[in-house]
């Protein structure tokens, strides 16, 4: 019923916030994340207890609620900016883009065995994918499956507007394998909430486990690891998208280990990205309390 309901809220309020300003509809939608902040308690209390691990905090520490309600505002203006990507089209989202050592990309794809473009749930994910299709790479996503049919249906068709094909995670894993083979990008998020195999690596000095897929992608293929993200800048209507150095797979005879090692050295780059713009992570499921279980 509350993903139905959520679901019919989306068709209603997408159209208006389509023709409103954005400047507008980014106030709107920063009193809306507060609303949700207060009204939705079990995701309010999922990000205020990862957000103590954040900062070091305890959990009755005021410093973590107020970052957990900051997150759930700019979570608010990331869904205005996927509501707008077929009326403004993916060009016109990178005009207030700026980004360095795009280097490192062309670094990666030059070694001919495809680049794995890896990142959190954080700031908009989205542009990069546009920044990537207008740089005319050829970009195969891998998406979580959504709750409701409607909902993937309009995430996949939002996410295609951006010259991307979309890969649900739960398919067969070849299409991805092959990609990589012809030099193409696959881009993924780490921090999602349903892998069915996972690997335990530090990540802000406590133990955490994340899907190791990725890992084994880039040890099976050879693809080379980008990290980064898209920050939104404080004035809301520009971005900048961080690059981190390549990382390269080093395969030895512990396939394991290697997983274990390569993972944890993708989580240790974005760990730098989420102690300097925390309240931009999205972190609305339990991540460490599920290593006490």
């Amino acid at each position: 019923m509350v993903l139905t309901a959520g679901y019919l809220l989306w068709r209603l309020l997408t159209p208006i916030v389509c023709i409103l300003p954005v400047s507008i509809s980014y106030r709107l939608a920063s009193l809306a994340g507060l609303l949700a902040y207060y009204v939705w308690h079990e995701k309010r209390e999922y990000a205020k207890n990862n957000f103590t691990n954040v900062l070091g905090l305890t959990e009755s520490d005021e410093a973590a609620s107020r970052l957990a309600k900051e997150s759930f505002r700019y979570y608010a203006k990331y869904l205005v900016d996927f509501a707008r990507i077929k009326s403004d089209g993916h060009l016109k989202c990178l005009e207030k883009v700026s980004y360095t050592n795009w280097d490192a990309i062309e670094k990666a794809h030059s070694r001919g065995h495809g680049t794995l473009m890896i990142g959190l749930h954080q700031g908009n994910w989205d542009i990069g994918l546009a920044l990537l299709t207008q740089h005319r790479f050829s970009v195969k996503v891998l998406v979580d499956d959504l709750p409701t049919h409607n909902m993937d249906h309009i995430s996949l068709n939002s996410r295609k507007t951006l010259g991307a094909t979309i890969q649900p995670i739960s398919d067969n894993m070849r299409p991805v394998i092959r990609a990589l083979k012809r030099n193409e990008i696959v881009a993924m998020l780490i921090d999602q909430p349903h892998a069915i195999k996972k690997v335990r690596v530090s990540f802000l000095n406590q133990w955490i486990s994340v899907p190791s897929g990725a890992a084994n992608l880039a040890l099976r293929t050879g693809a080379t690891i980008i990290t980064g993200g898209i920050i939104r800048n404080e004035d809301n209507n520009s971005f900048q998208a961080i690059i981190n150095e390549p990382i390269s797979p080093q395969i030895t005879d512990h396939l394991d280990r290697d997983i274990q090692r390569l993972t944890q050295n993708v989580m240790t780059s974005l760990e730098q990205l989420v102690l300097r713009h925390p309240e931009q992570w999205f972190v609305f499921r339990p991540l460490w309390q599920e290593e006490a279980q």
